[in-house]
Formats: structure tokens, C-alpha cells, sequence
């Protein structure tokens, strides 16, 4: 499977207003699939393949959701070398659906081949930051 970059952005309407957070997913379509239906709100995925975006639910009010400012990606490299691959939010943060767990981001994430180095190589382990709870409707 060939590792594509692709721009996604995330559009959820939470306390009334609509916020907007883009970060970059470098991985194939399946992965790219199963991560974003983790997220909440609607989203548009740009690369050179459109069929993923889906801006349907964008409008649709949500009082709760997961939010993670940046998810890592960790494997060695046959030589031993450090592998890192990062999806992080260009500003603010990812948002996740409130159902969705770090274990389920974990699960998906794992499946994934993100190393251009080694493009058979699989995470070892998902490291997310920031992850958290924090934003509820008022």
C-alpha cells in the first residue's frame, strides 16, 4: 500500500460556533478512514482523491467531544533508528467524537505504515498528547 499525504480539516459546531482545526495524515486510504470516523464533526480530506471528504455533519451541534493536540506515531527502524510519525492539528487541536477512546485511536493507528524510511514497518506504540476531555457544552 502506498503511504499518500493528506491535508484534513475538521469542522464541528460546538457552544454555537464552528471551530476549524487542519492537520496533515500521511498513511493509506484505509487507515486514513478508519482514523477520521474517530473524529467528530465534519471533514474535508484533500489530497489528490476527494471521495473522503465528507462535510455533511459540519453544522451539526455537538456538546462533548475528545480533544488531542498531537498523536505519535513510535517504531525502531531495522538499523535501530528511532521512527516517529506525527497527525498534528496545524493550530488548536483534534477532534475526536466524545465515544471515542485512546485505545480505539491506538488501534487504528497501529495498523498504520506512516515511514517513508520503511514503508513495511508498523508503530510500536501511539503516544497521544493532550489528550483530554476538557471541551463540554456550557
Amino acid at each position: 500500500m502506498a503511504i499518500k499525504t493528506y491535508n484534513v480539516t475538521q469542522y464541528v459546531k460546538f457552544n454555537g460556533a464552528v471551530k476549524k482545526t487542519s492537520f496533515v495524515f500521511k498513511g493509506d486510504e484505509a487507515g486514513l478512514t478508519a482514523f477520521i470516523a474517530l473524529l467528530e464533526g465534519g471533514v474535508k480530506v484533500t489530497e489528490q482523491n476527494d471521495t473522503l471528504t465528507n462535510l455533511s455533519k459540519k453544522d451539526t451541534a455537538v456538546t462533548e467531544m475528545m480533544v488531542a493536540r498531537n498523536v505519535r506515531m513510535i517504531a525502531t527502524a531495522t538499523n535501530g533508528e528511532y521512527l516517529s510519525a506525527s497527525i498534528k492539528a496545524f493550530s488548536g487541536s483534534i477532534m475526536f467524537k466524545n465515544t471515542v477512546s485512546a485505545t480505539d485511536i491506538k488501534s487504528v493507528l497501529i495498523a498504520q505504515t506512516p515511514y517513508w524510511q520503511e514503508p513495511a514497518t508498523h508503530p510500536a506504540d501511539v503516544a497521544i498528547d493532550g489528550w483530554s476531555d476538557g471541551l463540554t457544552s456550557k
